[in-house]
Formats: C-alpha cells, structure tokens, sequence
C-alpha cells in the first residue's frame, strides 16, 4: 500500500475539529492563552507526533541522570556510566536498553509536575488521568544486544529496519493510546532518538487491513500484546521519505499516537555522546482496567515493578514512598 493521506484542506478540518473538542479542559487546566499549546496539538494531530520544547529544565533533566547513574553503580557494583557509552555493555540492559528505575524521586517529579500533568489531560480531553510506569532508556552504540554476557550486534534494528507500532491497528486497542519520551540529554540525528513515520496514523488501520496475514495476525490478538514490527522490509521503502528523526534538547518532551509507526535507531553520536531518555506516560482513568489500576497502586506504596516485568527486588529495597504534594497528586496514582 502506497502511502495515502487526506488532502490538506481535509486534514486541517479534522484538526481544528478536534482541538476545538478540547476547549472545555484546556480552559479548565488554564491553558486558553498558551499559543504554544495550539501549535503543539496542530502538529500532534497532523502528523501524529509532537515535541513540546522544554517541558522540564535542564536541572530536572540533570537531576534524573544523577540519581539513576547513583542508584546503578551502587546497587549493581558496575562500572556503568550513563554519561559514556564505553561502559554500556557493563550494565545488563533488557533487550531494546530499557532498564526500570520506577523508585527513583527524581522520576515522580517529573510524573506529578503540573505543566506536564495538564498538557496530557488535554491530550486526552479528560482531567481524570493516570500516571503510568516505565523505563529509562541507554541505548548502545550500533544498536546492541546482550544475550548471554555476549554483545550481538542487530543492524535490522537501525532508522531503515526497526518500525513498529503500539495499537492493534483492526481494532483500535491499545495499552496507552499516546506515548511520550522525556529527552534527558540534547539529542542529535545520529543518537539513536525517536524516528516515525510522519503521516501513518491517517491510514494505520487501511495499511493493517490490506495484508490479510498482518491482520489475522491483529484481529487474535489480547489487547496487552498490541505491539509488532510495521512495517518491514521491503515495506520500509514505500515510506522512505516520510521517515522523520526529530533532533531533541534537553527538557523536551515528544509525545506520538500509538498507532504511528515508529522505532529507534543505532546510538552512533559522532561526539561519543550517548542518548539518555525517559519515558513518562498517562492514561485516561476509564481506559483501564480495574486489574492495572490495583497493579500502579501497589507499585506506588510498595516499589515492585508492574506484573508486566521482572522484579529483581532492589527497588523494592531501596523504595521510599514519595511524599506526595498534593490532593492532585494523589490522583495521579489512584490513591
């Protein structure tokens, strides 16, 4: 399927539409006079991402790198340096370099800071929101794994092979329906960062029902094993030039639909620099189920990681409750 999208004049209809839908929390959340905020949901809704420029500080940014660097080499008895990544392979990241640091203090700051808080209850046109638990990110250079103490190189993984997507495209399911990543370090094209397929949200589903063995696929599917690989080779090249690497500083936040096809690429910084993300996400209350909401609250009071990852027990030993602030706070986490 060749890429398609609605004419211009359709797609700014739709767009204004649906921000227009979101006067009512936008006023609410005190947003109304915020002009960057209407170029940020314009973008979003067109090309089915966004970044928000300096969501957080550098200070907050900082601050997260510190403690996540602290808490490793202690507890892990590494050499791992987050800010070099020389040292990458002295640390055993999951597959894709994700590693969970849900505890860390400097992390909830971020989950509960309020700019960011309403931006996302705009986003999903509801006040009643949840903050949902994820990862750090490092990734290694050359798009690395580690199997078995090895170093295993997966070229395919690189901006040309790895695109997936985080909704069942036939039914429209998803864990959470947008997705964002905090940039904790000033990115360049060649840092591995976010990469997507600018566009792809306006004709996901068509793409999905246009293969019959993809959406068989789809269609057996449990709504919490949504995520597969879309398009691949040789597929790829048909959206060749709707490929988009976004450079991201420090502090900025890039938010993408879950039905967009995206991936990331091999961490080659010619400055020897790696990137270093986080990933902060919400969802709206009534799309969870009563399962994952008594899940995130155990995780709040007790540092486990969610049933969906492997507790190895030191967060839970070095957990300390976060003191929440406020009222809002605690809504956050079901509390």
């Amino acid at each position: 399927m060749n890429p398609v999208t609605p004419t211009s004049d359709e797609i700014h209809e739709i767009v204004v539409e649906k921000i227009m839908q979101r006067e009512e929390v936008i006023h609410n959340v005190g947003q109304q006079n915020n002009p960057n905020l209407f170029n940020f949901l314009y973008h979003f809704e067109e090309h089915g991402w966004a970044i928000y420029k300096s969501m957080y500080s550098e200070k907050m940014a900082d601050d997260v790198v510190s403690e996540a660097n602290t808490f490793i080499k202690r507890n892990h008895k590494s050499k791992f340096d987050m800010t070099r990544s020389s040292t990458y392979n002295e640390f055993p990241f999951g597959d894709l370099g994700f590693v969970p640091l849900y505890h860390l203090n400097s992390l909830y700051e971020m989950r509960t800071y309020k700019p960011m808080v309403d931006l996302f209850k705009v986003i999903y046109n509801t006040e009643d929101i949840r903050s949902m638990l994820y990862s750090m990110s490092f990734k290694r250079s050359k798009y690395e794994l580690l199997k078995n103490k090895k170093v295993v190189e997966r070229p395919e993984w690189g901006h040309d092979g790895f695109m997936h997507h985080d909704m069942n495209l036939v039914t429209g399911e998803a864990v959470i329906p947008v997705q964002c990543v905090v940039a904790l370090s000033d990115t360049t094209e060649d840092m591995g960062g976010w990469h997507g397929i600018d566009y792809f949200h306006w004709n996901a589903r068509e793409w999905a029902l246009s293969n019959d063995l993809y959406c068989k696929k789809l269609t057996s599917l449990s709504s919490d094993k949504v995520a597969l690989t879309c398009p691949k080779m040789p597929d790829v090249h048909l959206w060749a030039n709707h490929i988009v690497k976004p450079i991201m500083n420090k502090g900025d936040i890039l938010v993408w639909k879950a039905e967009l096809a995206h991936g990331s690429g091999s961490n080659e910084s010619k400055l020897g620099r790696p990137r270093i993300a986080a990933y902060i996400n919400y969802a709206p209350s009534d799309h969870l189920s009563d399962c994952v909401k008594r899940d995130l609250i155990e995780c709040f009071y007790s540092g486990k990681r969610p049933n969906t990852t492997r507790d190895d027990g030191l967060e839970r030993e070095h957990h300390k409750v976060y003191n929440l602030k406020n009222e809002s706070d605690g809504k956050l986490f079901g509390l």
